[in-house]
């Protein structure tokens, strides 16, 4: 389970079962009524990777809040300019912007 220091590759199949079932929902499959139970499913595992590293670096004596929100805010803008760019590709090529024809 276990194949370096403190990754839990049990914790990773997880998270890509809740992002495939999200997946499948937005490209139409029809057995994934809602996609909110892949939604829900990864911020419960979020949650928990968050909190186990919180109290390890409390357990250590070496948590800090500004460090914590500034791993939290640090991919902001990859992500900022990544949306950007999906939008006026939608933009410049409408008939491709919807996820069932995208031939990207």
């Amino acid at each position: 389970m276990f194949s370096q220091a403190g990754y839990r590759t049990d914790i990773d199949g997880l998270r890509a079962i809740a992002i495939l079932s999200v997946l499948l929902f937005h490209i139409g499959f029809r057995y994934t009524q809602g996609g909110f139970l892949g939604v829900d499913s990864f911020f419960v595992v979020s949650g928990y990777l968050i909190t186990s590293q919180i109290v390890g670096e409390l357990e250590a004596g070496r948590f800090s809040l500004a460090e914590f929100y500034e791993r939290r805010v640090r991919p902001v803008p990859r992500f900022c300019c990544h949306s950007e760019r999906s939008i006026e590709e939608s933009k410049a090529c409408p008939e491709r912007s919807r996820m069932g024809n995208c031939y990207l």
